[in-house]
């Protein structure tokens, strides 16, 4: 699934950069990302409608935004893989393959061969960065080291051992701190959306980060 990862970054021609905004992605390639409310425990399903529109939802209660990622990266690879796979593999196989694509998206592999060697003592500082910058979370990035063989497995369980039992390190590593880009797509769609009246000012400025006062500058209905 690691190749078939590469193969869509190069068509799609994302080469190895980190995706700022998931969502803008595969709505540039027809993908409707849907967000909606849904009981603790979801985090998306994907599927086509109609035989042709394509679509990922996802729970709008998840405001973790590097999970969210994962998850709408995890429903490209069904969609795109689900009729591949051999009829052998189980359901948690599968799910499995559709993480190891996920990983691949938001992290290509030779990126991590080319920050780190087999062996290396690795800073939580180093694996905040890679968070920060490509989107994906520390447990994720552990996982795909050890995967790659850059952490062995002593290495890779005693981390997990320490995450669970250290409340600290646990709250450290499952918290957030990647903030995705706002697109011209999304900006686009916020400005024409309270220029119809669809939302308020103070709803688009909330979506947009930004104050109300720059928001009616800039909206400039005419």
């Amino acid at each position: 699934m690691r190749q078939l990862a590469l193969e869509v970054r190069r068509d799609w021609k994302l080469g190895e950069d980190a995706i700022g905004n998931v969502q803008d992605v595969l709505e540039s390639k027809g993908i409707k990302v849907i967000a909606t409310e849904a009981p603790e425990g979801f985090d998306g399903v994907s599927g086509i409608v109609g035989g042709k529109d394509y679509i990922v939802v996802l729970n709008s209660k998840q405001d973790h935004v590097e999970r969210r990622r994962f998850t709408s990266m995890h429903e490209l690879a069904h969609l795109l893989y689900n009729d591949r796979f051999s009829a052998e593999l189980t359901p948690h196989q599968q799910e499995k393959l559709c993480n190891a694509f996920a990983s691949e998206m938001l992290l290509p592999s030779a990126t991590l061969r080319s920050k780190f060697s087999p062996g290396e003592k690795i800073s939580l500082s180093e694996l905040r960065k890679l968070q920060q910058i490509y989107g994906i979370s520390i447990d994720a990035i552990m996982h795909k080291l050890y995967k790659l063989g850059i952490v062995s497995e002593s290495r890779y369980k005693g981390y997990n051992i320490r995450r669970n039992t250290d409340a600290s390190l646990r709250k450290y590593v499952e918290s957030s701190c990647y903030r995705e880009e706002l697109t011209d797509r999304f900006e686009t769609l916020v400005y024409a959306a309270a220029a119809k009246n669809f939302i308020s000012t103070s709803k688009a400025a909330s979506l947009l980060h930004s104050s109300i006062t720059s928001v009616r500058k800039h909206l400039n209905v005419i």
